[in-house]
C-alpha cells in the first residue's frame, strides 16, 4: 500500500509540476514542428494559447502563460522567462524545400512570412535558391542564447536516445504519435539536383550537427 501510494504521490506531483512551465516549439518548418505539438496537446494535455494559436513573430507574446503550448518559426528572441521549455526543431533542408514546394501555391506566401522572408514567388524559386532563408535561420539558432533550449534533428526525433534527452528536457515522458514516412523524399525528385545545388552548404552543416543537444544559457 505504501509502495502504491508512493508510487501515486510521485505521478500527481510530476504531472502537476509540468504544467508550471510552458512549452514553445519552433524549427525550419516541414521538419516536425507540427507533430511535437499535436502529440503534447493530445496525449500530454498541454493546450494552444486562445490568443496565440500560432506566434508569427515572439514579441507579439506578452505573458508565456503556464500550461500552454507555442508555436512558432521565428526568429531567436534576445530572451526568455525561465519557465519556458523551449524545442527547436531541424532537418535535412531538401526535404523542407520540397515538401513546402508541394504546397507552395497553398500556403507558400504564409510560410515564408513566418520565416521573417519576403522572397516568396509562386513558382519554382524554393527549388532554386534559399527563398525561406533556411540557412540563416538555422546559423541564427543553432548556438548558445540568453536561455535554454534543445535541438533536435528531425530524422533522428525517434531515436531512445533523443526521446530520453527531450521527456527529460520538458519535464514528462513525452509520447510521440506513430512515425509516418514522408510523403516525398528528395532523392527521387526530379528536381534532386537544383535541390543538392541549392542546399548543400547547409545539408552539410545539419549533417555535422548533432541528433539531439542541450543547449544552456549563457
Amino acid at each position: 500500500m505504501n509502495n502504491r501510494l508512493e508510487r501515486y504521490t510521485w505521478t500527481l506531483t510530476r504531472a502537476l509540476k509540468k504544467f508550471n512551465d510552458t512549452i514553445m516549439v519552433v524549427g525550419l518548418g516541414r521538419c516536425g514542428t507540427t507533430l511535437i505539438e499535436e502529440s503534447i496537446i493530445d496525449n500530454h494535455h498541454y493546450k494552444r494559447h486562445p490568443d496565440y494559436l500560432y506566434v508569427d513573430r515572439f514579441a507579439d507574446v506578452n505573458r508565456y502563460s503556464k500550461g500552454y503550448i507555442y508555436k512558432t518559426h521565428d526568429y531567436p528572441p534576445n530572451d526568455l522567462p525561465d519557465h519556458v521549455k523551449l524545442i527547436f526543431m531541424f532537418g535535412n533542408p531538401m526535404n523542407i524545400a520540397l515538401s513546402t514546394y508541394n504546397m507552395i501555391n497553398k500556403w507558400g506566401r504564409e510560410h515564408h512570412y513566418h520565416l521573417n522572408s519576403d522572397l516568396f514567388r509562386p513558382n519554382d524559386d524554393v527549388i532554386k535558391k534559399d527563398t525561406m532563408r533556411l540557412n540563416e535561420l538555422f546559423i541564427e539558432w543553432y548556438r548558445p542564447h540568453n536561455f535554454s533550449f534543445i535541438s533536435i534533428k528531425y530524422e533522428s526525433l525517434y531515436d531512445t536516445e533523443t526521446l530520453n534527452s527531450l521527456s527529460d528536457f520538458i519535464g514528462f515522458s513525452l509520447k510521440l504519435f506513430p512515425r509516418k514516412k514522408r510523403t516525398s523524399d528528395w532523392k527521387t525528385s526530379e528536381y534532386s539536383e537544383q535541390l543538392k545545388a541549392t542546399y548543400a552548404n547547409l545539408a552539410k552543416k545539419i549533417d555535422a550537427s548533432e541528433p539531439v543537444k542541450i543547449w544552456t544559457k549563457i
